[in-house]
This record gives C-alpha cells, structure tokens and sequence, in this order.
C-alpha cells in the first residue's frame, strides 16, 4: 500500500461529506448549503485525519481489509465524535440534559446522520486504497 494512495484517499474522501451537506440543503438555501458545506469540511477533515487515518492503520494491522470493516468504522467514528463536537461543546452539562430532555431522540437522530456521513467517507476511502487488493499483491 503506496503511502500515495493514502495521501490521494484523505484529500478526496472527507469532502464527500461537505458536497452530501450542501447537495441536501441547496434546495433550501444556498447560504445554509454553502456555510454547512464548509463547517463539515472542517470537521470531515478534522476528523478523518485525527480518527479516520489512524483507524485505517489499525485496520490494516489487524488485517481487517474487507470494505465491512471500512463501513463499521466510518460509522463508529462519524457517530461519536462529530456528534460529541456538535451536543456537547460549549454547553454545561445542565444545558445538556435540558436539551435531551426537551428532545429526547437529538442525540439518536444526531449520531445516526453523523455515522451516516461517515459511512459515506468510509466507503470514498476504501475505493480509493482498496486494502483488499493490496492484500493480495503481498
């Protein structure tokens, strides 16, 4: 596996995430689509470089090189940790409780779209690496 193919993989799969969020809201606004776009740019990015490559590394040592294990970890990580970022940043822990008491189903409904997306940029980073097949060549 060509560190290459690694550094191709980063650059491209994390803006699957920030196209999905302004393809979903441009109907509604170009300014919300434009400024979602780039928020979850950052924390796409962010994410897939802190977690995501890691992550990939770890795979790859436990010879885990199935697009399966890609998807469970795209959605591990995309639910847990954007989800932390967005309900759980600047807030006490009170606010917190407030909110999940007033929507009991925000945390859920949060992380399943999260792990979604990370489903998503899951998927772009394996097509784009192809552990499987690197496997085989070895």
């Amino acid at each position: 596996m060509t560190i290459r193919r690694i550094v191709t993989a980063y650059v491209i799969s994390p803006g699957a995430t920030p196209l999905a969020m302004f393809l979903l809201f441009v109907w509604e606004s170009l300014s919300a689509a434009l400024f979602l776009a780039i928020m979850s740019a950052i924390v796409s990015y962010g994410v897939t470089l802190t977690f995501g490559i890691p992550c990939h590394l770890l795979l790859i040592k436990l010879k885990a090189r199935k697009l399966v294990w890609y998807v469970l970890a795209g959605f591990a990580i995309g639910a847990v940790v954007p989800t932390y970022i967005f309900l759980f940043m600047n807030q006490s822990f009170q606010s917190t409780v407030s909110d999940f008491q007033n929507e009991p189903l925000l945390p859920v409904a949060t992380a399943l779209s999260f792990g979604l997306l990370g489903i998503l940029n899951a998927i772009v980073f394996w097509r784009l690496v192809r552990p499987d097949q690197q496997a085989e060549r070895t």
